[in-house]
């Protein structure tokens, strides 16, 4: 929880979805015009990439069987949809995932319980977008079968100019995938656009990449204060990845 330095980041994110007061003018007490407010939540959503290793114990099945699980404990009858694509790869998984905000906070405590318990050794957040106004995926997909052509020399993100601009690229790639699947949900990935779908390999480097957070340094910085004094210099936890496509 934020302290007296002001509220945390995810504090002003649920304020500004539930339609609670913005911020204050300063005005006299009682005084009407003294809070902005929104007064009705719109409809906005969180979208996540998460790319993570699994141990040995685990399987494809498995991998889609704890997140249909999560999704059916946490996604409520006539709440907002949740959409995106889950591939499971093996070794690996990525996952993209457009949900509330407190769905996917909720996704981030089941994944840092998942390593904690030894079932992923390592999970990473490539991107997070809070407040999109759209969602790219007509509904939730997952494959256990379709895995991108293997790279034999291997994957190094640094030497492709960094993890920044790699994740760029997997996520206009995966912008494509959600294209793709909302024109035809039906097609055949894994036959005609497999071109689209990262290597296992490269999965699996993005979830070692310390460039991008952990669950753990995800909860730390959003639960850290955030300076809202226009005049100050205001700190935003964002992420290396910051090109957007909506």
């Amino acid at each position: 929880m934020a302290d007296d330095l002001g509220p945390s980041y995810l504090e002003i994110l649920e304020t500004r979805l539930a339609g609670k007061p913005l911020w204050s003018e300063g005005g006299e007490e009682g005084d009407e015009d003294e809070i902005e407010t929104v007064e009705e939540a719109q409809e906005s959503f969180s979208r996540v990439i998460v790319a993570a290793v699994v141990s040995d114990t685990l399987n494809n099945e498995d991998v889609i069987d704890f997140h249909e699980v999560f999704l059916q404990n946490n996604v409520l009858p006539g709440s907002m949809k949740t959409t995106g694509v889950l591939f499971a790869q093996d070794e690996c998984f990525l996952h993209v995932i457009e949900t509330t905000l407190d769905v996917s906070e909720n996704y981030f405590n089941l994944l840092d319980q998942k390593q904690k318990e030894g079932a992923l050794s390592e999970v990473r957040i490539i991107h997070m977008a809070e407040d999109c106004p759209t969602q790219l995926f007509p509904k939730w997909f997952n494959y256990g079968d379709v895995i991108g052509a293997p790279e034999p020399g291997g994957v190094d993100l640094r030497g492709e100019g960094g993890a920044g601009p790699a994740a760029a690229d997997l996520m206009r790639k995966l912008y494509d995938v959600a294209d793709v699947l909302a024109k035809s949900p039906n097609t055949d990935l894994k036959r005609r656009h497999l071109h689209l779908v990262p290597s296992a390999a490269r999965v699996a480097a993005f979830a070692r990449a310390v460039e991008f957070p952990d669950p753990p340094a995800h909860f730390e910085t959003h639960a850290a204060p955030a300076d809202l004094d226009l005049e100050g210099e205001r700190v935003w936890p964002l992420q290396p990845v910051v090109d957007y496509y909506d």
